[in-house]
């Protein structure tokens, strides 16, 4: 399963509506965040039974 993009708008519902989520804080000036972002990827991709999510904080602080 693809990473999902998750906002003020759909949080709530993706977190109470999985069994299993996985969410990644993170911000475009971080460096390690953006580091951290294709382990992330490849961890959905393989892993395709459980939600990842993304949450930017400096759109969705």
């Amino acid at each position: 399963m693809a990473v999902v993009t998750l906002t003020k708008e759909n949080f709530k519902q993706t977190i109470e509506s999985n069994n299993f989520v996985i969410v990644d804080f993170w911000a475009p000036w971080c460096e390690p965040c953006m580091v951290f972002m294709p382990t992330f990827e490849a961890a959905a991709a393989a892993n395709p039974d459980i939600v990842f999510g993304m949450v930017n904080t400096e759109t969705d602080p």
